[in-house]
This record gives C-alpha cells, structure tokens and sequence, in this order.
C-alpha cells in the first residue's frame, strides 16, 4: 500500500513541475511580446510627437502666409485709394481746364481778340490779358497772379 500512496504524490508533483514549467514558458513569450508592445508604443509616440512638429510648423507657415497676404492686400488697398484720389484730382483739372477754355472762348468772342499764342493749360495767362485791358502795369499783374515780371513782358509782347 505503500507504493500506491506514492503515486498520486509523484503524479501530482509532476503535474505540478510541468505546469511551472509552461508557466515559466509562458511568462518568457509574455515577456517578449511585452517588449515587443513597448518597442511599437515607443514607435508610436516618436511618430505621433514628428507629426505634431509637422502640425506646429504648419500652422506656422499658415500663419505666415495669412500675414503676408494681409500685408499685400492692404497695400493694394493703399495703391488703389490713392489711384482714386489722383483720379478725383484729374478729374478736377479736366473740369477747371474745360471750365477756363469757355472761359477763354467767351472772352475771344467779347473782344474779338486773337490770343491764340495764349497757354490753355495755364489760365493765369488768360487773366493776365485781362488785367492789361483793364490797365494793370506788368508789375502789378505779375505780383497778382504770382507769375514773373518777364513772362508778364512776354505775354504782352505776344499780343502785340
């Protein structure tokens, strides 16, 4: 009987060893894919901390170029403004050029004058001839109308 109480033992000590034993085999495949998750978790995390370096230097460069535009499109809004200003300005000479040739036309019809030889850009040569109608000496008439004694003189001359 002795032999048989043994068995039982001996069966239950080897069920026992060999189930340490794939434990053991076990624990060390574990092992293994643990570090092998954790090399791929390491992977992972460079990856994902590159691609938020990429997403930083992309919202930078966007943000770049939001302000260049910016940048470029204030000053096409300066240029234009100020073609509309020079715009409003030509418009206005045209009118005071075109106001100051009936104003000269007028006065060729009044006096039945020929003062071809006048300037129609500058209307100061047309006053001019007025003030000597009206008998302003040439100093006078060129203190008047900020022109020079000489082309004052000249203007005369030309009439003559």
């Amino acid at each position: 009987m002795e032999t048989t109480n043994w068995l039982p033992i001996i069966l239950g000590i080897g069920l026992l060893a060999y189930g340490f034993f794939v434990i053991f085999k076990y624990k060390q495949l574990f092992k293994k894919e643990h570090e092998l998750l954790d090399v791929k978790i390491e992977q992972l995390e460079t990856v994902l901390r590159q691609g938020d370096q990429m997403i930083q230097e992309l919202n930078n460069l966007s943000d770049y170029v939001v302000n260049r535009v910016e940048e470029a499109n204030n000053q096409l809004v300066d240029i234009l403004s100020s073609l509309d200003e020079k715009m409003k300005n030509a418009s206005n000479t045209i009118l005071d050029l075109e106001s100051h040739t009936d104003e000269m036309c007028n006065y060729l019809d009044e006096n039945n004058d020929d003062v071809s030889f006048l300037s129609v850009t500058n209307p100061k040569h047309l006053e001019a001839m007025k003030l000597v109608q009206q008998g302003y000496s040439e100093r006078d008439i060129a203190r008047e109308l900020g022109l020079g004694q000489t082309e004052v003189k000249l203007l005369i001359g030309l009439k003559k």
